[in-house]
């Protein structure tokens, strides 16, 4: 322990419970029979002992010194009880950034600067070391899987009721389907090359992704960096920066309707100029689409029961559709995989355009979707549509979804709407919720700043004037 933390507080003669340079701390052991430590070591073994047992054997004002008299066993046990409790104090207290930190705790409380050989990380969580980073990656990684509910309704549309699962991803850790995508990622990437402390790993991303790195890359010790763009929600933003993720703004549109292929381009250009960054790439490693395969898959499907007939995916990347198409193949062919874009989006065929929501939808071609096999067909969706269902789904049933979300449940309602009728269960992988997108998709002022107040009014009313209404008669599974 440094002077400025230990010795200072000693010459301040600090009582019980107020810390060093500060910090606040428990208050040391007691000993036996009650016996409390001193804040101070004796002067030398032995000596003054009166004023470490009870009040009542202290040496009252006056009496002589009983220097030389033979104390009681039992008083120099106290003594050298003390002794070895004080003496172990700078051991046991570390001081971090200017704060004494008591054994076991990892969060900084004040101060600036940073003890040498133990590097806090961006958000105050101490930088694990080497092996020990290592060591936590996995358990880390598994941590990050959780288990989603399936939430049933019941759909009236144009005269007829159908019957509607959503997968709600957004009671995973960070709220959306990307927490998956993000293990399988990052297993990949410690599986290539061991992700050890101080390492800067960088991805583009529409927000969700990284949200779900910036949780989990400081329990390994590593730093993130996020590439948005405007499109990204001002919520989402402040939420990377508030868990220790640098955020780069590209808004250089890539002539495609977004700003994908601007995003990518800043990321090989810092990868270029920094060897040393990682980049998951959540856009071609098919890492992505494997832990979807052989997680949320199965998931889906254990929840979903024998009358599954169709499952809803938006598409962004593509990962997610990849994986959870893989799993039905084989283990449910009879199940229909539906690949679910927005208009104006190149991930499932389609021709550049506007696009609206974030989370859907891609500048160019899903590089996971390239097989015909990959899914069974898709529907196309208009943003102002999804984003009517998203409000008249808070309406009905007070659940507010994202933008993709509201895209799926769309599609779902437009997808063979000639077919005869159908009692198989339709699911939606509401691939995260409308938390980040109360200040866009449900603001007016915003819509207002988009020119669509009166499309999404339009839109709304138009629905409803097709009888759909949802009802929720169901507990989640």
């Amino acid at each position: 322990m440094t002077e400025s933390c230990v010795a200072k507080s000693r010459k301040d003669n600090r009582p019980s419970g107020e810390g060093m340079c500060g910090a606040v701390f428990p208050p040391p052991a007691t000993g036996p029979r009650g016996f409390r430590a001193s804040s101070a070591a004796p002067e030398r073994h032995g000596a003054r002992t009166g004023q470490f047992g009870d009040p009542s054997r202290r040496r009252p004002a006056g009496e002589p010194s009983r220097a030389g008299v033979r104390a009681e066993p039992r008083m120099i046990r106290r003594v050298l009880l003390m002794w070895r409790q004080v003496s172990f104090w700078p051991r046991a207290l570390r001081c971090v950034n200017g704060a004494v930190v008591a054994p076991g705790t990892s969060r900084i409380r004040s101060g600036t600067r940073s003890e040498p050989g133990r590097p806090v990380h961006r958000n105050g969580q101490r930088r694990p070391v080497q092996g020990e980073a290592v060591s936590r990656v996995e358990p880390v990684l598994a941590r990050a899987l959780f288990r989603t509910p399936l939430l049933r309704l019941d759909v009236a549309h144009r005269g007829r009721v159908r019957r509607l699962g959503l997968k709600l991803e957004s009671r995973g850790p960070t709220g959306s389907v990307k927490d998956r995508s993000a293990v399988g990622l990052l297993r990949a990437l410690h599986d290539e090359r061991p992700l050890t402390p101080g390492t800067v790993v960088v991805e583009s991303t529409s927000g969700n992704l990284g949200l779900a790195l910036a949780r989990m890359l400081p329990g390994l010790g590593c730093d993130f960096l996020a590439v948005v763009d405007p499109k990204t929600p001002h919520t989402t933003r402040r939420m990377l920066t508030d868990r220790g993720a640098r955020v780069l703004v590209v808004d250089e549109p890539d002539g495609r309707g977004g700003y994908l292929l601007s995003r990518l381009r800043r990321v090989r250009e810092l990868c270029a100029d920094n060897p040393g960054y990682r980049w998951p790439d959540q856009y071609e490693n098919w890492a992505a689409p494997d832990i979807h395969r052989r997680v949320t898959g199965p998931e889906l499907t254990g929840q979903a029961g024998a009358d599954l007939g169709t499952v809803y995916v938006p598409v962004s990347t593509g990962g997610t559709l990849a994986g959870i198409g893989a799993h039905l193949r084989e283990h449910r062919p009879d199940v229909a995989a539906v690949a679910v874009d927005v208009r104006g989006s190149l991930a499932v065929a389609g021709s550049a355009g506007r696009r609206l929501i974030p989370g859907i939808g891609a500048s160019r071609p899903s590089a996971f979707l390239a097989a015909p096999h990959s899914y069974d067909r898709a529907v196309h969706v208009d943003d102002i549509e999804a984003i009517a269902v998203c409000r008249i789904l808070v309406e009905d049933v007070g659940l507010a979804l994202g933008g993709s979300s509201g895209c799926a449940v769309r599609a779902m309602l437009t997808d063979r709407e000639d077919d005869g009728p159908d009692d198989r269960l339709s699911v939606c992988l509401a691939a995260d919720g409308g938390g980040k997108y109360r200040d866009t998709l449900y603001s007016d002022d915003w819509a207002t700043e988009q020119g669509v107040a009166k499309e999404i009014t339009s839109a709304v009313e138009h629905l409803r004037s097709e009888g759909l209404f949802f009802d929720r008669k169901h507990q989640e599974h």
